[in-house]
């Protein structure tokens, strides 16, 4: 059904946010009545935000493989603040 963006902060990377708002189409029959009853349809607001990225991982996929059970592997990643505040990563 195609969505709303709306913009704030445009001129600074920093503190750019975008807003969405997207209305979905929910389509329902009852199942008690009859096939020749008409679909009925509701609709679903959802909003949603993005923000500029402040921690960034030196990887995108984490690939263990096959592990056995009882047994462990461990990966190193580094994970970088590309922002201007500092930030808290909490495990």
């Amino acid at each position: 059904m195609g969505g709303r963006v709306t913009n704030f902060d445009i001129n600074d990377e920093y503190s750019r946010t975008q807003h969405y708002s997207w209305l979905l189409p929910v389509y329902f029959r009852n199942i008690d009545t009859s096939q020749n009853e008409a679909i009925k349809t509701l609709f679903l607001e959802v909003r949603t935000t993005t923000v500029p990225k402040t921690l960034v991982a030196n990887t995108d996929v984490l690939e263990f493989g096959e592990i056995p059970v009882a047994f462990k592997k461990t990966q190193e990643i580094l994970i970088k603040n590309v922002g201007t505040m500092e930030e808290t990563l909490r495990l």
